[in-house]
């Protein structure tokens, strides 16, 4: 999964970009000028399957940590993120740029 990738909300308008390390660490600029950084965890690769854990996003108001889930979408090259924190939820689909 390691790669660049434009962040597209749900409505498919394109929020932003965010860069996944080897080692799943992520780090991006989703809208409003906020920072995200986290990483992508796989259990395992025989499934296409990631957990979101230790994601931040900052910057743009109060700090928001949020775990979630992920999957990969072989066919697409996309992964589908959604995850939540104690107040807010987001959705983002991730394209290989």
């Amino acid at each position: 999964m390691a790669g660049d990738y434009d962040i597209y909300a749900v409505d498919g308008s394109l929020i932003g970009s965010i860069t996944i390390q080897a080692d799943g660490t992520l780090s991006g600029a989703p809208q409003l000028g906020c920072q995200v950084s986290g990483n992508l965890v796989v259990p395992d690769t025989e499934f296409n399957q990631a957990y979101l854990s230790g994601a931040s996003i900052a910057g743009c108001g109060e700090t928001v940590y949020a775990e979630g889930a992920a999957v990969y979408r072989k066919s697409t090259d996309e992964i589908l993120v959604a995850a939540a924190s104690d107040t807010t939820g987001f959705s983002w689909t991730l394209k290989r740029q």
